[in-house]
């Protein structure tokens, strides 16, 4: 015996609206290797995932040139030239017309205003003129070194070890070790470690001596004699250094004063050992320094 089902019209749209929100999303899937590059399939097949169907990725772009916001017009190299046509000499023996010293090259220094990023000072070593004596220059740029300076700021002949900073007031200071008189016997040569600060852009400057030692003692045993270079920072408006010089213990050696971590007597200009008795020989030491700019 049958029984006839009749469902209202509204209520059979209903249950079809129903049943179409209720079915599932259907996508498509793809297998690597069949030369279909589907794109649309879940997950996607891509050049990565899959080159046999998609071919292979198209490089990537190149990377940025480095060092390449600033070139020079006259070679399309990064950096701008700011001397051309000089000699930077590397001689690895010890001169007796520079104080048992050798010859670094250019020995570079660089540093830059912290309260104007377009303001650059440069200090570098070289022959004047392709003959001795070794020479070191500071110039200036104020455009990010775009342009520089077209003569030096200073210039300081039989010297080494250049070093430069600029405080939080923009004083630059140029740490350096000279060797005195030019032209001396090695017997009657000195190094004077100097440093010179400036407020008006390097167009006058001042001069402090930190030290005035013997260039004959110690004996050189090894090279570098004094050491490739000499090292200042600014901190606020103070500026800390490390220089290198000769050890004898002679406050006349020292114009600033000094103190010594290690026992020595200054009347006898003598070190001594840890006993305070036993004598030792004369050397090369690492001096510290602090310039307070108030």
């Amino acid at each position: 015996m049958f029984h006839k089902l009749a469902l209202p019209i509204p209520t059979i749209a209903a249950a079809l609206c129903l049943m179409l929100v209720a079915a599932p999303s259907a996508w498509a899937f793809d297998v690597c290797g069949n030369g279909i590059c589907a794109t649309g399939a879940r997950p996607p097949e891509t050049c990565t995932s899959c080159p046999e169907d998609c071919g292979p990725c198209p490089p990537p772009p190149p990377p940025p040139a480095e060092f390449a916001d600033l070139t020079d017009p006259s070679d399309g190299l990064a950096g701008r030239i700011v001397v051309s046509g000089v000699r930077v000499p590397f001689e690895n023996f010890p001169h007796g017309d520079l104080g048992q010293e050798r010859l670094v090259a250019s020995n570079l220094s660089i540093a830059v205003d912290p309260n104007n990023s377009s303001r650059v000072y440069i200090a570098w070593a070289d022959f004047l003129n392709g003959v001795a004596p070794y020479t070191l220059h500071v110039r200036r740029s104020d455009n990010r070194g775009v342009s520089w300076t077209s003569t030096d700021l200073l210039t300081i002949s039989n010297a080494t070890n250049p070093a430069l900073a600029v405080n939080s007031v923009g004083k630059v200071a140029f740490l350096y070790q000279q060797n005195t008189p030019t032209g001396a016997t090695l017997a009657n040569q000195r190094w004077e470690t100097h440093v010179r600060r400036s407020t008006d852009l390097g167009t006058t400057w001042n001069d402090l001596v930190l030290a005035n030692t013997p260039a004959a003692t110690p004996a050189a045993s090894f090279l570098p004699y004094l050491g490739d270079y000499a090292y200042i920072q600014a901190i606020g408006q103070d500026f800390y250094g490390i220089f290198s010089a000769s050890n004898v213990p002679d406050l006349a050696n020292f114009p600033q004063g000094v103190s010594y971590q290690r026992r020595a007597n200054f009347s006898s200009h003598q070190l001594l050992a840890a006993d305070g008795v036993t004598a030792v020989a004369a050397s090369i030491d690492p001096f510290f320094f602090r310039l307070h700019d108030p």
